[in-house]
């Protein structure tokens, strides 16, 4: 599956910042950011340590709330969610954000080894305490959520409503953002052929090169004056990025459709290039 999802974020922290964390969660999460915290995500019944560490390795991002609070604890779970969240980190390489350090007052980040000759204060943080709005605008920064308004028209393009996944796609074509490309490919198989026409349109309007591969199929649609057509309007408005996913269709897909359609389209699109 293609569809995009919220961003899964396991926020680390101690009792004693509850009202701190309940702020940052509600200000995340009006952001369009799926936050994860145990005592609201974890389900009755469940192996709340399995739960956590599943939720550590599966998350997008961990924020680690420290403070005063943290820093006069000599046991506290937090430590054992920085010893899960350590592990994942050196997995990932070194220039990617995932392990966030929020301060939410004067405090010492714990100078925890993370591999390499580095500890956690290696890791740039945030003094929230010193600027709220400002510090949620900078981790929004690197999580870079799908908006609300675009997690919603994503949603609806599963709506058993061929109306409601038609609007959807429109709605996703003026807005324009390109973290619906990989949904709006998936609805390039939509069972109604005015949603493809539609998704195909978004998609022209977003060109995002992604698309491409999707759009070379598309040029055979069964309704080519619907969809086809708009899969070609889209390809050439992508312009020189899918030249050679169409090169490689016109002389190496299996589908002789596709092979002719794609050479059609070379012929109409190569004259359009121009030397940078």
């Amino acid at each position: 599956m293609l569809t995009q999802q919220p961003k899964h974020v396991f926020i680390s922290y101690v009792r004693e910042n509850k009202d701190q964390v309940d702020r940052l969660e509600s200000d995340l999460e009006k952001a369009g950011v799926e936050v994860w915290i145990d005592r609201h995500s974890i389900k009755p019944g469940a192996r709340w340590r399995q739960a956590i560490q599943e939720a550590i390795r599966q998350g997008d991002f961990f924020i680690a709330c420290f403070s005063k609070e943290y820093t006069s604890k000599v046991k506290t779970h937090m430590n054992e969610e920085l010893t899960l969240a350590i592990e994942e980190l050196r997995q990932y390489a070194s220039q990617r954000e995932w392990f966030i350090p929020v301060l939410f007052s004067e405090c010492e980040v714990p100078a925890r080894s993370i591999g390499a000759g580095e500890t956690l204060l290696d890791i740039n943080w945030v003094p929230i305490y010193e600027d709220w709005e400002g510090g949620v605008k900078k981790i929004l920064n690197v999580i870079n959520p799908i908006p609300a308004e675009v997690q919603m028209h994503i949603a609806a393009l599963r709506s058993a409503d061929p109306f409601v996944r038609l609007t959807a796609a429109g709605e996703l074509g003026r807005i324009g953002d390109n973290r619906a490309v990989p949904s709006l490919i998936e609805a390039l198989n939509d069972s109604d052929m005015h949603v493809r026409a539609d998704v195909a349109r978004a998609l022209s309007l977003i060109s995002d090169p992604r698309a491409v591969p999707a759009l070379i199929r598309a040029l055979v649609d069964k309704e080519y004056y619907k969809v086809g057509m708009q899969a070609q309007a889209a390809l050439i408005n992508i312009g020189k990025e899918a030249i050679p996913s169409l090169e490689q269709a016109a002389s190496q897909d299996e589908n002789r459709a596709i092979q002719n359609a794609a050479k059609d389209l070379l012929r109409v699109m190569k004259p359009r290039q121009r030397p940078d």
